[in-house]
């Protein structure tokens, strides 16, 4: 089961993955905050 982990594939997998999280996080919310959902 550990053959299919990026993390060991790939050696910034993991890092990448974190950075798409953070940006698509900040973008939702400045999205909603400019459409003054919150």
């Amino acid at each position: 089961n550990f053959d299919n982990m990026p993390e060991l594939r790939y050696k910034y997998a993991y890092f990448i993955v974190l950075a798409l999280m953070g940006t698509l996080a900040i973008s939702m919310l400045t999205c909603f905050k400019f459409k003054r959902w919150l």
